[in-house]
Parts: C-alpha cells; structure tokens; sequence
C-alpha cells in the first residue's frame, strides 16, 4: 500500500491569515473612506445647487443686499490685510536702519 500524504493543517501557514486579516481591515477601511468622501462631495453639490436656486430667485433689493454683506466682509478684510502690511513694512525700514 502507497503511503498517503498527511492533509494540510492551519499550523500549516498562519502568516497567510495573518496578512489576509490585514488586508480585509485596510479594504474595510478605505472603502469606508471613498464612501464619507462621496457623501460629503455630494452634500455640497446639493448646497451649491440650492444656493444657485436662491440667487437666481431673488429680488434686486436681496440681492442688492446680499453683495453690501459680502463688501462689507471684503473691506474688513482688507483693512486687516492693510494693517498688517503696515506693521511689516515698519518692521522692514527698522531692520535697514
């Protein structure tokens, strides 16, 4: 009679279910990943959309309104800008002098 081979056991390689574990949780994981970034990509289409909706539905005096908020906002920021410009180039002329 032919001997028979012993039938593999899991002792056999468990460094291949190690690094299976490892791969199914990295694929769990990005997966998860490309899923929220969708989502959110989504979401703000839909914001951009309705917002798109609003500006084309209001009023002169709304959006007549709506840009003085958004000068008002650009000044603001320009004024911070300035001042900071103005104290670096005065700390600019005291470092030449």
């Amino acid at each position: 009679m032919a001997k028979s081979k012993p039938a593999p056991t899991a002792s056999v390689a468990p460094h291949i279910f190690k690094r299976r574990g490892v791969i199914v949780s990295i694929s769990a994981i990005v997966i998860i990943a490309v899923g929220a970034f969708t989502g959110a990509m989504m979401k703000t289409d839909v914001q951009k959309t309705a917002m798109v909706r609003q500006v084309q539905t209001e009023n002169l005096e709304e959006r007549l309104d709506r840009l003085k908020g958004y000068r008002a906002i650009l000044e603001r920021q320009k004024s911070g800008l300035e001042g900071k410009i103005s104290v670096l180039q005065e700390k600019r002329a005291e470092e030449n002098t």
